[in-house]
C-alpha cells in the first residue's frame, strides 16, 4: 500500500465499516490513533460514507482503493473532456499523471475535492455559477478545503463585473499579495475557529526573488495576450512591447 494516509485513517475506517451495523453505528465506532480516540465522524462526512459504502459492499481494501482513486481520476477527466477544445485532453491528462497522480495516493481527501473542483470550472467558465456552487459544496463534503471555491467564484463575479478589468485585476494581484504574507494571521485565526489541523496546509511564508524574476516574461506574455484578446504574439519576443 502506497501512502501514510492508507495507514493512518483509511485502514482503520475500512476495518469500522466492515464491523459496524449501520452507517450511524459506524459513525459512533472509534479506534486508537495518534495519541486519542479517532471517530469516523471526525472526517468529513462525504469521504465517511464513501469508505462505508464500499467496504460494506465489497469487503475489499483493494476495492475501496480503487474506488477512491476514481473518484479523482473521473471528474478530472470528466472536467478536460468539457474543455478539450481548449486545452488536448492528452495534455491534461498527462500533466495529472505526470506531476500529481503520486499525490493522489495520500491525500486522498483533498484530491477528491480537487478533482470535483476541476469539474465544476467548465460552469464557471460557461456562466453557470449555481451549477458551479453545487459541485462545490459537494466537494466540501470530502474536504473542508474546497470552500476556496467560493472564493474563486467571488472572485469571477467581481472581475467580470465592471468597464475596467485590467485595473480589477491589478486590486486582485495586490490582495493576493496581502494576503501572502498575513498566511501567518490567517493560521492563527483557522486554529481560533477549530480548524486548527488544516492550519499546516498553509505552510510558511519566505520570499524567493529569483523565484519571482524567473516568472515575469511569463507574465508579460500572459498579460500581452490578454490585452490582444488572445491573439499570438507575431515574433517569439514581441511580447515585451506590451
Amino acid at each position: 500500500m502506497i501512502g501514510t494516509d492508507v495507514q493512518v485513517y483509511v485502514q482503520p475506517l475500512f476495518d469500522l465499516a466492515n464491523g459496524s451495523v449501520s452507517f450511524a453505528d459506524y459513525q459512533a465506532s472509534q479506534w486508537w490513533g495518534v495519541w486519542r480516540y479517532i471517530h469516523p465522524s471526525d472526517y468529513e462526512i462525504g469521504f465517511s460514507f464513501l469508505v462505508w459504502i464500499v467496504s460494506s459492499v465489497t469487503h475489499s481494501l483493494p476495492a475501496l482503493l480503487f474506488v477512491i482513486q476514481a473518484a479523482t481520476i473521473v471528474p478530472i477527466y470528466l472536467g478536460l473532456l468539457k474543455v478539450r477544445h481548449d486545452i488536448p485532453l492528452w495534455l491534461g491528462m498527462a500533466v495529472y499523471y505526470f506531476m500529481y497522480f503520486n499525490s493522489t495516493l495520500n491525500l486522498m481527501r483533498q484530491w477528491i475535492a480537487i478533482a470535483i473542483l476541476l469539474f465544476a470550472l467548465h460552469y464557471l467558465f460557461e456562466g453557470r455559477r449555481l451549477k458551479y456552487a453545487v459541485f462545490v459544496a459537494m466537494a466540501t463534503l470530502f474536504h473542508a478545503s474546497a470552500l476556496l471555491g467560493f472564493g474563486i467564484l467571488a472572485l469571477s463575479v467581481y472581475l467580470s463585473n465592471g468597464n475596467d478589468p485590467i485595473k480589477r485585476t491589478v486590486i486582485v494581484g495586490l490582495v493576493a499579495i496581502l494576503t501572502f504574507f498575513a498566511i501567518p494571521i490567517a493560521s492563527n485565526l483557522l486554529i481560533a475557529i477549530g480548524f486548527g489541523r488544516y492550519a499546516g496546509y498553509l505552510g510558511d511564508v519566505h520570499v524567493l526573488p529569483m523565484q519571482i524574476v524567473l516568472r515575469l516574461p511569463l507574465l508579460a506574455l500572459l498579460i500581452y495576450y490578454w490585452k490582444n484578446g488572445g491573439e499570438s504574439p507575431s515574433s517569439p519576443c514581441s511580447f515585451l512591447v506590451v
